[in-house]
């Protein structure tokens, strides 16, 4: 990376100062679905904005060149060393050239074979590097396989021996080093981004069996003679992601082209294009080997804003938000439980009692009630100031997702940083089925139908339930961005669809009376007691 010092060349604008503007608040709050279907009851959204159709991206090559003709010459990809030190960027033109010259090494080197699987993994925590891999890959013809170490070794051997891919991307030696010592595979080239201790290790026990490569002298072999790129369509194959699921083997989800632009367009539509723009920043540090962070990272390259990597461990989550700027931090429910933890046992430190946060709290969520978002009062400076001093005073919103948030935890993000987004979705659903609308108030749903997808619940004659009359039943989904099926694994895809081409998910849902849908459990969770009523153990 380049050391570039210098101060972001578009200024950074401040969206949220004391109070939030009204025009961020969503005009749906009181209608959150539209029904599209009175016989089966299926819903979609209530959104009738067209964003998808003022911009031509059909395909992951897009996505970037998209945000590239935006931001040609503005920051894009950008990590540090320490805390102690600034961002260094890559501007857009700069990653452009990377994801060409190493798109140019994959054909020569790793070659290109025509009307076959052409496998590219990688292993390793978020960077740069990883980025430009993946946009090389979706440039040049290759196919993503995301690798995490939370597989486990059995899952990992699974995913090597299903894919027999050829070319791994390593964060460093340390991961070099266990795929190689650790599983049997058809590796024949490895490429390491970090020159650690561990790198001449791999080369003095392994090159004889596989070709290896520092990153950037892998990108230099491309940079000697660059090659076009190609245009993929918007059904090929651009990503295998295998979801570690909770029993057995992973499964690997088939993600084309199109179905991950869609998912991209449903969660900028879903924000009603308020939360993204050119100027924005994004963290990068949950797993780019999950849909969420795809998704988010997506998002953010296509309109050209800055993507920020995290400083080598989550520890520095809070000095990188205030570092980037960020107006919107994306967060799973283990790093806001966390937040809340660290924060209520700090509440005695700042001489401020359980019982009178408790009171604020409730104020302000009452405040909330009425679309008054209010950071200016005494309580709020009380209570709520030092904690979003942390995070450099412009966060206003939470995007959270992966699991659903405790109430006690929602309350808490929705008093101190005033929205809070709560996402639903599947690896199979490219990721979002529904998402809160900004501005909810309500705890404990999952919010309104996502744009682009309809959503219905069906009978579930095991637990007694008929959707119709009780307004509950199994979460079903059907919309183009809904995988094909799992990767060599038709008795799995079968199940995944019914006869008339609905998804089902194995959640038990409810509307609301706003028309926002409520996940109450998985089927296999629930029972029903003797007197009619359905219950989830784990919620109890």
């Amino acid at each position: 990376m380049p050391e570039n010092r210098s101060s972001f060349p578009r200024a950074y604008v401040k969206q949220f100062k004391e109070e939030l503007p009204d025009y961020l608040i969503s005009k749906h709050l009181n209608r959150q679905s539209i029904i599209c279907d009175p016989v089966s009851g299926a819903r979609k959204s209530p959104m009738v904005t067209k964003f998808a159709d003022k911009i031509p991206v059909k395909t992951m090559k897009d996505v970037f060149e998209n945000g590239l003709n935006i931001s040609t010459f503005y920051p894009c990809l950008g990590k540090r060393n320490s805390v102690n030190e600034p961002y260094f960027w890559l501007t857009y033109y700069e990653v452009d050239r990377r994801i060409q010259f190493i798109g140019s090494a994959l054909l020569k080197i790793v070659r290109y074979k025509p009307n076959s699987e052409n496998f590219v993994g990688i292993y390793g925590i978020n960077s740069p590097e990883w980025i430009i891999m993946q946009h090389a890959c979706a440039a040049y013809g290759y196919t993503v396989v995301p690798l995490y170490a939370t597989l486990g070794d059995d899952a990992m051997q699974h995913v090597l021996s299903q894919t027999n891919m050829e070319c791994i991307l390593c964060a460093s030696g340390t991961e070099a080093l266990h795929l190689m010592d650790e599983f049997e595979s058809s590796l024949k080239y490895l490429i390491i981004i970090s020159n650690d201790v561990k790198v001449e290790e791999v080369k003095s026990r392994h090159s004889s069996r596989v070709s290896i490569y520092l990153f950037e002298d892998f990108m230099k072999l491309g940079m000697k003679e660059p090659l076009p790129k190609k245009v993929p369509l918007p059904t090929d194959l651009y990503m295998i992601c295998y979801t570690s699921g909770s029993t057995g083997l992973p499964k690997g989800v088939l993600i084309n082209h199109e179905q991950i632009v869609d998912s991209v367009f449903s969660l900028i539509e879903s924000t009603e294009n308020k939360l993204f723009n050119a100027k924005s920043s994004h963290l990068s540090y949950l797993p780019l080997a999950h849909i969420m962070e795809q998704i988010f990272s997506a998002a953010c390259l296509m309109i050209g804003c800055r993507l920020g990597f995290i400083t080598n461990s989550i520890e520095n989550l809070v000095e990188d938000a205030k570092a980037l700027k960020l107006g919107a931090l994306a967060a799973v429910p283990r790093v806001l439980s966390r937040m809340y933890t660290k924060y209520q046992l700090q509440l005695d430190n700042w001489k401020l009692k359980k019982t009178l946060y408790d009171k604020i709290e409730k104020i302000k969520l009452a405040e909330q009630t009425r679309g008054k978002f209010n950071h200016r009062s005494l309580l709020d400076t009380l209570c709520f100031a030092r904690l979003r001093k942390m995070f450099g005073e412009s966060v206003f919103c939470i995007m959270c997702g992966g699991a659903p948030l405790p109430p006690d935890i929602s309350k808490f993000v929705r008093a101190a940083f005033g929205l809070l987004m709560e996402g639903y979705g599947a690896t199979e659903t490219m990721g979002v089925i529904s998402i809160t609308l900004l501005g909810e108030y309500r705890t404990g749903t999952a919010g309104s139908v996502a744009y682009g997808v309809q959503v219905k619940l069906v009978d579930v004659p095991d637990l007694g339930l008929v959707a119709l009359r009780d307004q509950r039943g199994e979460v079903c989904v059907k919309g183009k961005r809904c995988t094909k099926g799992y990767y060599k694994n038709p008795e799995e895809t079968a199940k995944l669809y019914d006869n008339e081409g609905w998804l089902h998910t194995g959640d038990i849902g409810e509307w609301t009376p706003e028309g926002s849908l409520k996940i109450i459990s998985r089927i296999k969770s629930v029972f029903k007691l003797a007197q009619g009523e359905y219950i989830a153990p784990e919620k109890n």
